[in-house]
C-alpha cells in the first residue's frame, strides 16, 4: 500500500509521529486549511508554480506543508477561461520552470481522488500533465495546443496519453500507453520520467505504487523552435458534471527539487 503524506516514517516525519492522530484530524476539521487565490505563487520545494482557479476561495486549498487540494464545482471557471467564451472549468497549479524538446523531466507526487463525476458521456478531466508550448511563443503558427503528456480520467479509467509533432508534419495522433481503473478515496504514488525527443529518443516511463506501467519508446513532445513545456497538475474539465471534483495531491516533486509547499500572496492582484 502506498504511504500517505501523513504517514511517512523518515526524517522530520519520524520526529512527529507521536502527532500524526493530532495532526489528521486537524487535517480533516480543515483547522490548518490554507486558501490560495487566483494568481498566488506557491514554491514547491524550489520549484515555483502559480494558481490559476476561480474565485471561490475553495478551488485550490493547501491542507498541510506536502498537501493541496484542488476543488471545481459545477459552472465554476477561471476568469479567462470565461472571458474568451470557453466552458472550460479548472483550479490548477502552473510551473514556471520550462522543459525544451530534447531535454529531460520528471515528477512524483502522491495523489487521492476524493470525487469526480466521469459517468459514460462525460469529457475528460486533466489531473497531471506536460502543457505547452503557449501560443505567444509561437505567434503566426496554428495548432499544437493539446499537452504531449497527460494524466486523465474518463468513463471509470485513468488513461496517459502522448503526443507529439513538429513544423514540418504537423500534429500526431494521441497515444493511450497505459490506462488503470480510477480508485476514489485511496492514496496512489505515481512517478513520470520523460525524454522529450523524436522516434530514436523520445521515451515516458510511468510507475504507480512502485510498478511500472507504462514503458514508451517513441516521439513526445512538439518540436517546434523556441516553444517549451511546462508542468501542470490539479483539475481541468469541461461542463455538464453533476457535483464537484475533490482531487488531493501531495509530495509533488519535481525534478528533484523538493516537497515543501510554501504559499507567496499575489498583493498586487487583489
Amino acid at each position: 500500500m502506498p504511504r500517505s503524506p501523513w504517514k511517512r516514517a523518515s526524517g522530520r516525519f519520524a520526529r512527529r509521529a507521536v502527532l500524526l492522530p493530532v495532526a489528521a484530524a486537524l487535517m480533516a476539521s480543515g483547522a490548518f486549511a490554507q486558501p490560495v487565490p487566483d494568481g498566488d505563487r506557491i514554491f514547491i520545494g524550489h520549484a515555483l508554480f502559480r494558481a490559476q482557479s476561480p474565485n471561490d476561495m475553495r478551488a485550490i486549498t493547501i491542507m498541510d506543508d506536502e498537501v493541496i487540494r484542488f476543488t471545481v464545482a459545477p459552472g465554476e471557471q477561471w476568469a479567462r477561461d470565461a472571458n474568451r467564451g470557453s466552458n472550460a472549468e479548472r483550479a490548477e497549479m502552473s510551473a514556471h520552470e520550462k522543459i525544451r524538446f530534447g531535454e529531460r523531466t520528471s515528477v512524483s507526487f502522491a495523489m487521492r481522488i476524493a470525487s469526480m463525476d466521469n459517468s459514460p458521456g462525460r469529457r475528460h478531466s486533466l489531473l497531471f500533465q506536460l502543457h505547452g508550448p503557449n501560443r505567444t511563443e509561437m505567434k503566426g503558427i496554428e495548432g499544437f495546443a493539446p499537452p504531449p503528456f497527460d494524466m486523465r480520467v474518463r468513463n471509470g479509467k485513468i488513461h496517459f496519453v502522448v503526443r507529439s509533432g513538429s513544423l514540418e508534419r504537423g500534429e500526431d495522433k494521441d497515444r493511450i500507453i497505459a490506462s488503470i481503473p480510477v480508485e476514489y478515496s485511496r492514496w496512489q504514488d505515481f512517478r513520470f520520467d520523460i525524454n522529450l525527443g523524436d522516434e530514436s529518443s523520445g521515451q515516458v516511463k510511468i510507475w504507480r505504487d512502485g510498478t511500472r506501467i507504462a514503458d514508451y519508446s517513441g516521439p513526445v513532445g512538439y518540436e517546434v523552435g523556441k516553444g517549451a513545456h511546462y508542468w501542470k497538475f490539479g483539475i481541468y474539465q469541461y461542463g455538464q458534471r453533476t457535483a464537484p471534483s475533490v482531487v488531493d495531491f501531495g509530495r509533488v516533486n519535481v525534478n528533484g527539487k523538493g516537497s515543501l509547499l510554501q504559499h507567496e500572496r499575489d498583493v498586487a492582484r487583489r
